[in-house]
């Protein structure tokens, strides 16, 4: 008997890849401010939308799947971008002080040691938009710290005009660019949030529910040979996600975890939270 070929349309969420299949989707929807009536008993439960009218619960996937989802990590990549211009800032201000109360140095000089330095050289992100921007912060980070020796070194010839002027150009170029790049990247991570809302059904015409994730992938089509079934997943964390139908195995295209739609949406507890009477 030959294998039978499956459409499955394959989406992300967080760093995770799930698929449900073709005929379980209804619509896709880009970010909306439809969202209403958010007090459901169920912490994934978003609220409500309407599809052509029809009321239809929304489940956060990250939530249900206690994933860190694409917002959660670019907000908190936005806020560390932050925290390091403060460190820079900061960096400026503590040399100028040690140098005009001829102080010894405990700053550090080397570009490539300081926090900022050590995030920067060990970060990977498949971004490029983003990465091409964090390459702009090479030039500016290293100029502020190879100041410092130079300071240092107009000090001990106790040129302190000299010194004055190099802390104001410090400020003015190497550290304005430095805060200028940070703008550009905290700004790119914040646009860049994008959810993407898909509805789902169960009879190809009845939403029966919708899903927000971080985007769309493609669609993909999958012998049933690829598929691994749940009782055949060797994965804990995976079993408890009881809406997970099974594991299909890609190949290069990708894996991904297939989600069974029933589960996912009719055994969710999905009830409104009553307001108590006065």
């Amino acid at each position: 008997m030959p294998n039978e070929i499956q459409e499955i349309m394959t989406f992300k969420t967080g760093a995770s890849l799930f698929g449900v299949p073709i005929q379980n989707v209804l619509s896709i929807l880009g970010e909306t401010d439809k969202l209403f009536c958010k007090a459901f008993s169920s912490k994934e439960a978003l609220g409500i939308m309407e599809y052509r009218g029809i009321p239809v619960a929304v489940i956060d996937l990250a939530i249900a799947g206690n994933i860190t989802s694409g917002k959660d990590r670019k907000n908190e990549l936005a806020e560390t971008l932050l925290a390091k211009e403060q460190d820079h800032i900061d960096w400026v201000d503590a040399l100028e002080k040690t140098i005009i109360n001829d102080e010894s140095c405990t700053l550090a000089k080397d570009p490539k040691k300081c926090e900022f330095g050590l995030w920067y050289e060990t970060y990977s992100g498949q971004d490029e938009d983003f990465n091409e921007i964090l390459a702009d912060f090479d030039e500016p980070h290293k100029q502020i710290h190879a100041l410092a020796d130079q300071l240092f070194s107009l000090k001990k010839q106790n040129d302190e005009e000299q010194c004055r002027e190099i802390l104001i150009t410090l400020r003015d170029t190497a550290l304005a660019k430095f805060r200028g790049v940070l703008a550009r990247a905290v700004t790119h991570l914040r646009s860049s949030i994008k959810p993407v809302f898909i509805y789902l059904t169960m009879d190809g015409s009845t939403p029966c529910a919708a899903i927000r994730v971080d985007e769309i992938a493609d669609v993909q089509e999958v012998e049933e040979n690829s598929f691994v079934s749940m009782k055949d997943m060797a994965l804990p964390q995976v079993n408890n996600m009881d809406y997970i139908k099974g594991f299909l195995k890609l190949g290069e295209r990708g894996d991904c975890l297939l989600i069974d739609v029933k589960t996912l949406t009719n055994h969710r507890d999905m009830d409104v939270v009553q307001e108590k009477s006065a």
